[in-house]
């Protein structure tokens, strides 16, 4: 995750719903991905910071990290 990208993450923590999970190889130097569904979708949300700036700590371990991964949903239409 680049430092620009910052401002693509919600703060607010809304539950979000999980119906599978990507599954990616590299092989022969080739990207290639599976999905897997699941049976029953399911709610996950992450709890609220209090303290916005420890938030923000947490965000910035990720920045320019490869040790760290970090997946982004990017919704057509945001709500304000």
């Amino acid at each position: 995750m680049k430092a620009g990208h910052l401002k693509d993450i919600d703060k607010p923590s809304e539950p979000f719903e999980v119906i599978g999970k990507i599954i990616p190889r590299y092989e022969n130097e080739n990207w290639t991905f599976t999905e897997l569904l699941y049976e029953a979708p399911y709610l996950k949300s992450y709890q609220d910071e209090e303290d916005e700036e420890d938030e923000e700590a947490d965000c910035l371990e990720y920045i320019d990290n490869t040790d760290k991964i970090i997946y982004l949903l990017y919704r057509r239409y945001r709500r304000m």
